[in-house]
């Protein structure tokens, strides 16, 4: 009974170490490693970059020259706009096009996906915004929605049901075929927008759908979508040109613009993308766009024009933290690490990770000869330490203090 009491009190103590030592290695030892800026000049038509040497920004071209700061601008002059007419460097005129301020401005948007969007968690009531509203601004309705088996609409300040409502949307949803459940529901539910949208749903059988209210009235229509399509996320957008009402992933990491108004999708010509893990931007100014995916273990760019053709396209290999230094060490002293948060989601996760370096079984190896030395100047019996001596072999150093902590005294 004794031993058996004292093995679960190892076991725990290989687990809380497990989870405590890790983590205080990486709070202590972890530098963060920066990635590389890289921007496409609209006047010499080639990638510029911010690379950092100890922290300190260097700038270059693509062949490798270094760039001042003010010659980095002058090259990006859709970027640093205000900054060269202060200085009074910004050209007359880009790419042929005569310059004007305020086309600039208007065409510059930037959009940034990062896993945590997906796993968010929602409470499944939205509200339906007047979308031909008469007013200057948006103005929160005094209902919201929710989609189960039908559509219903619930008076905020009562809870009570819009009956009428419910119905008139209900039966334009069944009209058009949509199927309940919802599966996704996507928008912009606030008053914080330039315009109002509506929501983009998808149904229980995938089929995408777009719903707004235009004075009072439902508009519902089915946006035809590729055979087989799953989707698997939806953010909406609202760039100030109205090019495209949202972006869209399926369940093959493939990425889709949907065109605004005609409800065209098109995909967007990224490679070896993961939206459960990567991150994805989007900036756009007046002659182009620039779509960037960053993984743990690469950056690649690409720079697509108004068709959405590929202009250029550059890539790089990152360094991640298990491939830096410190993650070398990390993983010669640590066999494995019980992690419950993750960088890519809000919630909290339990996962076991495993060290991947070979050399972690001289590590563990180091630790039982360790071990075996303390026990032979205790004048201890191996045989009544057996197990003992195989959790420090399996368990590296959480099996060497876990069996120190609680030894045996029989």
């Amino acid at each position: 009974m004794y031993n058996t009491s004292r093995y679960i009190l190892i076991l725990f103590t290989i687990i809380c170490l497990a989870y405590t030592m890790p983590a205080l290695y990486w709070l202590i030892f972890e530098k963060h490693i920066r990635i590389p800026v890289i921007e496409y000049s609209s006047v010499s038509n080639e990638f510029l970059f911010i690379r950092f040497n100890n922290e300190i920004p260097v700038r270059t071209n693509s062949n490798g020259d270094t760039l001042t700061k003010n010659k980095y601008e002058q090259l990006l002059p859709l970027i640093y706009t205000n900054q060269l007419i202060r200085n009074g460097n910004m050209p007359d005129s880009i790419m042929g096009v005569h310059t004007d301020v305020h086309a600039i401005h208007f065409n510059t948007n930037r959009y940034k996906y990062t896993p945590k969007n997906m796993f968010v968690h929602n409470i499944g009531l939205y509200p339906l915004f007047e979308s031909e509203s008469d007013r200057v601004n948006l103005e929160l309705p005094p209902d919201f929605f929710r989609i189960n088996n039908s559509i219903e609409f619930i008076t905020a300040s009562t809870n009570d049901i819009n009956l009428e409502k419910s119905k008139l949307f209900n039966q334009v949803f069944i009209n058009k075929g949509f199927s309940f459940p919802a599966k996704i529901i996507a928008g912009i539910p606030t008053t914080r927008k330039s315009i109002d949208e509506g929501y983009f749903i998808v149904d229980n059988t995938n089929k995408l759908f777009h719903l707004k209210m235009t004075k009072g009235q439902p508009y519902f229509e089915y946006i035809q979508t590729p055979d087989n399509m799953k989707i698997t996320h939806i953010e909406c957008i609202d760039f100030k040109t109205r090019e495209f009402y949202a972006i869209i992933f399926d369940s093959n990491n493939n990425v889709y613009v949907l065109i605004q108004d005609i409800y065209s999708l098109i995909k967007l010509p990224i490679t070896d993308f993961e939206q459960e893990k990567d991150e994805l931007r989007i900036s756009e100014n007046i002659f182009f766009k620039n779509i960037t995916t960053i993984s743990n273990k690469e950056l690649k760019v690409w720079i697509i024009d108004d068709l959405y053709n590929t202009i250029a396209f550059h890539n790089e290999i990152l360094v991640s933290k298990e491939e830096a230094q410190f993650g070398k060490i990390f993983s010669v002293l640590f066999p494995f690490e019980i992690i419950t948060k993750n960088a890519s989601s809000s919630y909290k996760n339990f996962k076991i990770t495993f060290s991947k370096n070979i050399l972690i079984i001289l590590t563990n190896f180091i630790f039982t000869i360790l071990y075996i030395s303390i026990l032979l100047h205790k004048k201890q019996s191996f045989k009544k330490n057996f197990t003992e001596i195989v959790l420090v072999i399996l368990f590296g150093f959480y099996g060497f203090v876990g069996s120190l902590f609680f030894p045996n005294k029989n």
